[in-house]
């Protein structure tokens, strides 16, 4: 699994700042959503959440690539991005 290694700019945390608060995982084990094993359980609490699409464009836009976000694991973000870029 790999990691975005650049910080975030301010811009992108400020973005990050107004949706994420209202996220179904928060207060939920992180491990939950980098843990390949739990991935069902990570898109179950994602399939829930009022903010999904605003955490996967947020991914998809800083280069998230590890771990589940906006209820898409690492290797489907990859996928959906190919598809973008065709």
């Amino acid at each position: 699994m790999t990691y975005r290694t650049s910080p975030l700019t301010s811009a992108e945390r400020r973005d990050y700042d107004t949706w994420s608060p209202r996220s179904a995982c928060q207060g939920k084990d992180p491990e939950m959503f980098s843990t390949r094993s739990r991935i069902p359980e990570a898109k179950a609490v994602c399939d829930t959440c009022p903010v999904r699409r605003s955490c996967l464009s947020w991914a998809l836009e800083t280069d998230q690539t590890g771990g589940v976000w906006g209820g898409l694991a690492e290797q489907e973000r990859l996928q959906l991005q190919l598809r973008i870029a065709a």
